[in-house]
């Protein structure tokens, strides 16, 4: 379980967040809120590319303040997908693995895998620009997923999305998050998202966050 307690911060001269946020493992949590309310900073405490000046961050009651970005229980999904488009599909999530992107045996058949998973199989060797938008996107979270991080943060992953596409990516988050146990937490400005994702949405106001309805997914996966 991800616990946020109290963590405070501001940005000189901004005002102050104060954060604090319960998320189960097999749980999906909506954030939203309105531009400046404070999202990506809360993303950014608990990846670790920010310190909070008081309060603290725990992974099923363990503080993780003292653990460097990469020894975090996190795996992180933005926007962009950040895929490299001269690399095939296979080095693109093998980089969530290896820096040099040159997965072993053992690992090219954990990316075999985790394609078939997200329904993408035999896409080891397309490029990027071969993809759909929401293809890319999901190679993107294999990539996520093969770093086997209990929670997941999704920060506005469908934005670029149709809506039938949007609707195929909040089954597969959902299922995911449930066969894996993850705890995921999805940022978005979409209220709709919420309820594709049958998720417990909440609202950043005024540095705070608030409670707001539980989401109601569509077709169960």
């Amino acid at each position: 379980m991800l616990t946020v307690k109290g963590a405070r911060f501001t940005y000189p001269g901004g005002p102050e967040f104060v954060f604090s946020l319960t998320i189960e493992r097999g749980e999906i949590v909506t954030l939203s809120g309105p531009s400046g309310s404070g999202k990506s900073t809360l993303i950014d405490l608990i990846c670790g590319f920010l310190a909070p000046l008081s309060g603290d961050i725990l992974w099923d009651g363990q503080s993780i303040l003292s653990l460097t970005p990469a020894k975090r229980p996190v795996s992180a999904l933005f926007q962009t997908g950040d895929l490299f488009d001269h690399l095939d599909v296979e080095t693109n999530i093998a980089l969530g693995l290896d820096p040099r992107g040159r997965p072993n045996p053992v690992q090219q058949a954990q990316i075999r895998s985790v394609l078939q998973e997200i329904g993408l199989p035999d896409f080891e060797r397309r490029l990027p620009g071969q993809l759909s938008g929401g293809q890319r996107q999901r190679v993107a979270l294999a990539r996520d997923l093969l770093r086997d991080k209990p929670l997941m943060l999704l920060d506005e992953p469908f934005s670029a999305l149709d809506t039938e596409t949007r609707d195929e990516m909040a089954r597969l988050v959902r299922r995911l998050t449930r066969d894996r146990g993850l705890a995921t937490l999805v940022v978005s400005h979409d209220p709709t998202d919420a309820q594709r994702l049958g998720s417990r949405a909440v609202e950043l106001r005024d540095g705070k966050i608030t409670l707001s309805a539980q989401g109601r997914a569509g077709d169960q996966v």
